[in-house]
């Protein structure tokens, strides 16, 4: 069967998730990394959102479908299901509040408990030094404990958002070439 006319084809379908904590800056890694846009006054996700992007590596297209979701308590158990399928997890936290640190424990269990999924920790808003509540050595300590890649983000200046996402890909491309 032919593709649809605009649908591309691509080798690999990957659908990434990103969880974390209410106002932790998941929707603006989001679009930074899919639309190349900064919006300060992007709206709390209600449920879950998501965008495709399409890469590619060593000549294979592969097409990310990038499910943004919901951060409130509320909404965590409804969160759970959305991994289901789920080829890699952004854990995210934002670096100005201790508490979203101390929930990746919460949101790294949850995806555990679902399934094997690649995963990265993301700690976001590092342009916001003066107001860092977590420590870059705490976010690479938690990273190692997990056995996770580690990076600090920053959506609204653009520093390594493109880097974590695509270094998430790369992990699941070289588990499928195992």
């Amino acid at each position: 069967m032919a593709a649809a006319r605009g649908e591309e084809r691509a080798d690999y379908f990957f659908k990434i998730v990103i969880v974390g904590d209410y106002k932790c800056g998941k929707t603006s890694l989001l679009y930074r990394y899919t639309d190349k846009i900064f919006n300060r006054s992007l709206h709390s996700t209600v449920g879950v959102d998501f965008r495709c992007k399409t890469l590619t590596r060593d000549g294979k297209r592969i097409k990310l479908q990038i499910w943004d979701t919901a951060g409130h308590e509320r909404f965590r158990t409804a969160v759970a299901s959305y991994y289901r399928g789920a080829t890699g997890v952004l854990l995210v936290y934002d670096i100005t509040s201790r508490q979203s640190f101390c929930s990746v424990g919460h949101w790294y269990m949850q995806h555990n408990c679902e399934q094997e999924a690649k995963a990265v920790l993301v700690g976001n808003k590092c342009h916001l030094d003066c107001e860092r509540e977590v420590s870059v050595a705490e976010g690479r300590g938690l990273a190692k404990e997990l056995g996770l890649p580690f990076f600090e983000t920053s959506a609204e200046k653009n520093i390594n958002v493109t880097d974590c996402f695509e270094a998430l890909v790369d992990s699941i491309l070289e588990e499928i070439k195992q």
